[in-house]
């Protein structure tokens, strides 16, 4: 596909027109470039246009006959897409997305996920499970690009996918693999969609300026501070160092790979009128994911059944969404605040609620309620609102909502 102001010969030398003052070139290889008044890219030459909602996420994206429109779940994640009048329902938890359905709620493909890179609770796209039962398995580099698929027989089913330095593909446009340079999420329209923003590999830059800062520069469009080599971002807020495995990796699969395992995720057919209805109906029919994905439930119309999350005899659980303001690489990571790095948060919490000091007045336990816990181990480092001084800490405090928990690591004893 030639996107026109977004795509170029792979190789081919950019030309960038003058930047304005955040950063935002005036012209890329002779299109010219308009913004909105947040700085989102709303026009790349004369055929492609964007629109964005308040949180700056692309929500249509139209070029002569091809539109996109998308919507996402209220903490960031893509909920759905309909391109050309067709519609795509993304299951999401913990800010990971599990699979693919149609707008009736019927399977499209469910992702197999590595535990070893990426936020909690997933990272790398490690396979996938079509609605036939077919089982794809996606090969990576260090970068955790997938370079192929292979199907159950170790039998190439794709083409190789190959990549200049920042992810332009000669493959850009074919359908493929759903996920590709970085690990990022792949359209059909030759975007890369994150639950953060949306990059452009033709250009080497984001359509939204980074929401976390200048944490990766000053050019805030700019890709992993233009040093795609040593660094990737495929949550779209913050450079990583290139991982590389030290072992094996764990995985989690959906129950039918691995029978008996409590990781995964599975839903039933079910039909639907309307996306909204769709998305209840998928959440309503997960059978079988794992308590601390569920942890706090799915956002927006994806609700899962409460008895799942509600079982007698169960402790406190994480709320993945509120812990993650405070897990650096999160994507809801908040900068200044208190870090957990422990990696397992709800093991803290299964370990320590109701063995520490009540903070305040109302009793540890119930909605609003704080509990000071030594947690006997480096749970991550305090910061100070004030003065910004960072020390590691054994001590946690303990904050009790409604129907979960979260863990915000205090200003360590003085002894």
């Amino acid at each position: 596909m030639d996107n026109d102001g977004f795509l170029s010969t792979v190789g081919a030398t950019q030309s960038y027109g003058t930047a304005n003052a955040l950063n935002g070139y005036s012209s890329v290889n002779g299109n010219a470039y308009g913004y909105d008044g947040r700085g989102n890219v709303t026009t790349a030459g004369a055929l492609i246009a964007m629109s964005y909602d308040s949180r700056n996420m692309l929500t249509r994206y139209a070029q002569g006959g091809t539109v996109q429109s998308m919507g996402y779940y209220p903490e960031g994640g893509r909920a759905w897409k309909q391109l050309n009048g067709v519609t795509t329902l993304t299951f999401e938890a913990l800010g990971v997305e599990w699979g693919d359905y149609d707008v009736n709620g019927n399977l499209v493909r469910r992702y197999v996920r590595s535990t070893a890179t990426g936020g909690p609770g997933g990272g790398d796209v490690m396979g996938w499970v079509d609605s036939s039962g077919a089982r794809s398995l996606a090969v990576h580099d260090r970068q955790g690009s997938v370079v192929t698929v292979l199907n159950a027989s170790g039998q190439s089913i794709s083409a190789y996918y190959a990549y200049n330095d920042f992810g332009q593909s000669a493959q850009d446009g074919q359908t493929g693999s759903p996920y590709r340079y970085a690990g990022m999420r792949y359209d059909e329209i030759g975007l890369y969609v994150t639950p953060n923003r949306t990059y452009v590999p033709g250009i080497g830059r984001w359509l939204q300026m980074d929401p976390s800062g200048i944490k990766d520069g000053l050019n805030r469009y700019a890709y992993v501070g233009n040093d795609p080599l040593s660094q990737y971002d495929p949550l779209g807020l913050q450079a990583m160092g290139v991982w590389v495995p030290e072992g094996p990796l764990p995985v989690y699969l959906p129950p039918e790979l691995a029978p008996g395992s409590p990781q995964g995720i599975q839903a039933g057919n079910v039909l639907a009128g309307n996306i909204t209805q769709g998305l209840a109906n998928l959440g309503n029919f997960a059978q079988s994911v794992p308590d601390r994905i569920i942890a706090g439930g799915i956002a927006g119309a994806l609700m899962l059944n409460k008895a799942f999350s509600d079982k007698e005899g169960e402790g406190p659980q994480v709320n993945p969404n509120k812990q993650g303001k405070h897990q650096p690489g999160h994507r809801n990571f908040q900068p200044g605040k208190s870090e957990l790095t422990h990696p397992d948060p709800q093991e803290l919490v299964d370990k320590g609620a109701g063995t520490g000091q009540q903070v305040g007045s109302t009793p540890v336990g119930d909605a609003g309620s704080k509990e000071r816990v030594d947690f006997g181990e480096n749970i991550g480092t305090h910061v100070d609102p004030v003065t910004g001084d960072r020390n590691p800490t054994d001590i946690g405090i303990i904050h009790y909502g409604k129907d979960d928990v979260h863990i915000v690591p205090a200003r360590p004893n003085p002894y």
